[in-house]
């Protein structure tokens, strides 16, 4: 892979139905929002909630420091997916595998909450202590639509020296064996070159 001058950017989206509020029965108080997106955050919890219509995420350092996601659910459905607590973003900096961690050579130096014009956006800052890069986990949600885009911003602009970057792995969830539906996009239908097949 080629040295990173400025910064990577990784995207993905995690999209699963449902189209109806989240009750906030258990949440922890609202520190950011926009219509039905939300991210909620007590003090005192190393734990944070984002979501929007219908979907709900739980994100947050597990008793090891590693920043894992915890929880998904839907309250319109009652459903709670089964998923296994673990890291859901991997990547290797210069050789070595990197944790999202609260310690360690990276180190959580704080998250925001932020409200924008589109949604609400969760950010994880890390300090990679002797690379001098700054790593930014992301999580993002959406008024009306039950998604959670998430995505990694690495910056080595502090660094002393050109840094590799590998192994990145954009999205992971690991649960019990199921049934997937998802949408197929456009699959290069146009005007010019109609596909039935696109939505």
């Amino acid at each position: 892979m080629q040295p990173l001058q400025r910064t990577i950017l990784v995207a993905c989206a995690l999209v699963l139905a449902g189209v109806h509020p989240i009750g906030a029965a258990e949440r922890p108080p609202i520190v950011a929002s926009l219509d039905d997106a939300f991210i909620a955050h007590a003090d005192s919890s190393d734990t944070w909630s984002i979501g929007s219509a219908g979907l709900e995420l739980v994100v947050g350092f597990s008793a090891s420091g590693t920043l894992t996601l915890q929880s998904l659910s839907s309250s319109v459905t009652n459903r709670s997916w089964d998923i296994t607590p673990g890291a859901d973003v991997s990547l290797g900096l210069d050789g070595e595998d990197i944790q999202l961690a609260t310690r360690g050579t990276v180190a959580f130096v704080g998250a925001t909450a932020e409200a924008n014009e589109d949604g609400v956006r969760l950010t994880f800052n890390f300090d990679h202590r002797t690379l001098h890069v700054r790593i930014a986990r992301i999580y993002a949600s959406y008024p009306g639509s039950p998604t959670i885009e998430t995505w990694t911003h690495i910056d080595a602009i502090a660094a002393t020296s050109p840094v590799e970057v590998s192994d990145l792995v954009g999205w992971r969830m690991t649960m019990p064996l199921g049934q997937l539906q998802w949408i197929g996009g456009l699959r290069g239908d146009s005007a010019d070159n109609p596909d039935g097949d696109a939505f």
